[in-house]
């Protein structure tokens, strides 16, 4: 009977030592997917009893689809800040498909772009596509509810409009500008003089490091071909390097101001922490939590001919971890 009770004493004295189990932080706001599909098309000029008319529509190959949604719109509850941007271009067939975030606790909103392209204002002659003149097709604007599991489809038929019949065009300096430089994300440093002290915050942090593959964003906002705001995206090389090179005119051309903002959207990534030694000369990273660097943009004014604006470095700094 004294061995039972001393075994049961052990057995509550194990209890009480055993370390309380660890309670983890869920995510309380879930998201999921909506499918935003559709086709754009532009007009043709067909044989209608003898007379050639442009009522008739084909598809319209490389019309790129921007939709943006608001991280406040997928996360209500966290005071999130920025977008998340999703981009494609028409197939052969006119055809698009983007799966977009949404929030699963009731409709998101989304904002959706076709933007307006350049293309050739064709003739269906005898079952052949003749190619026809330069023409600007102009795209559309939509505001979406996307829903969780659901499928909207947005489908846009343009009718061109002729380069040429625009007499600006022939008073205009057509020529080039360009835009470069880097993207970077800092990360704090910590230091040490030996292995026997302690880290602390080095003078040198945060460090920049180069962000690789990441896209940048232009918005140039006169394009002298569609006279209508443009947008460009590049992507950075293995240095962190980007550059744009696009068509512009002629300073002093009138109603031309030749602007444009320059972006890189939030980065969802994880923020490592560099620790370095004196002697013996040693560097090390760690690697840190996961979350997301807010978004960061510049303007550039008055991009004319023969512009190079270089240096034009965007560097990821506020960081919030999830």
């Amino acid at each position: 009977m004294k061995k039972i009770a001393l075994t049961l004493s052990v057995v509550a004295l194990l209890a009480s030592c055993r370390k309380p189990e660890e309670k983890t932080l869920s995510v309380t706001e879930t998201t999921g997917t909506a499918t935003v599909k559709g086709v754009v098309t532009k007009n043709i000029f067909t044989n209608n009893g003898g007379t050639f008319t442009s009522n008739g529509q084909v598809a319209a190959q490389g019309a790129k689809v921007i939709i943006r949604v608001a991280k406040s719109a997928l996360y209500p509850s966290s005071g999130a800040l920025g977008f998340d941007t999703y981009m494609t271009t028409t197939d052969a067939q006119g055809l698009y498909s983007l799966d977009i975030k949404t929030s699963g606790n009731g409709g998101t909103n989304a904002g959706m772009v076709i933007e307006d392209w350049m293309g050739t204002l064709d003739t269906l002659l005898n079952g052949t596509i003749k190619t026809g003149l330069a023409a600007r097709f102009p795209g559309t604007q939509a505001n979406l509810i996307l829903t969780t599991g659901g499928t909207q489809q947005i489908n846009h038929n343009s009718n061109g409009v002729l380069v040429n019949s625009n007499p600006n065009n022939n008073n205009m300096m057509i020529g080039t500008a360009s835009i470069s430089g880097t993207v970077g994300a800092q990360v704090p440093v910590l230091s040490r003089a030996t292995p026997t002290n302690a880290y602390a915050l080095s003078p040198s942090s945060p460090s920049v490091v180069p962000v690789v593959g990441r896209t940048v964003y232009m918005s140039f906002d006169k394009d002298p071909f569609i006279l209508m705001s443009k947008m460009y995206t590049t992507t950075t090389s293995a240095g962190g390097a980007y550059t744009f090179t696009f068509n512009t005119v002629a300073m002093n051309t009138p109603g031309m101001n030749q602007n444009a903002s320059i972006w890189v959207a939030d980065y969802s990534t994880v923020q490592d922490t560099v620790k370095t030694t004196t002697a013996p000369a040693s560097t090390i990273t760690v690697t840190g939590k996961t979350g997301v660097y807010g978004n960061v943009m510049q303007t550039q004014n008055s991009l004319f001919n023969n512009e190079i604006r270089n240096a034009v470095n965007f560097t990821y700094g506020t960081f919030t971890a999830n």
